[in-house]
């Protein structure tokens, strides 16, 4: 995803850079606007494996907090996780 971004960002820069010329082609906005978008989509888009993480971090915050909280929490947690992986298939 870091990867995918960094092109992203690149090529965009690229594209704005100012040119000699300084027309600005049709087609170079048409890019322009598809890896904006691209960016905004990577940049919003939350894995599993990041939800999975902060649950867990939740989760080991709450059963120092209340051990009978977490203990219900991990089971709603659980099927939670279970719900996006089936989303994300």
């Amino acid at each position: 995803k870091h990867q995918q971004l960094k092109r992203l960002y690149d090529s965009l820069e690229t594209l704005t850079t100012p040119k000699a010329d300084a027309k600005t082609d049709p087609k170079d906005i048409e890019q322009i606007l598809k890896f904006t978008n691209a960016i905004k989509n990577l940049e919003t888009d939350t894995s599993v494996g990041q939800i999975f993480e902060v649950g867990k971090l939740f989760i080991d915050w709450l059963c120092k907090a209340d051990r009978e909280k977490a203990r219900d929490m991990v089971a709603l947690y659980d099927q939670f996780i279970r719900e996006q992986l089936n989303i994300a298939a």
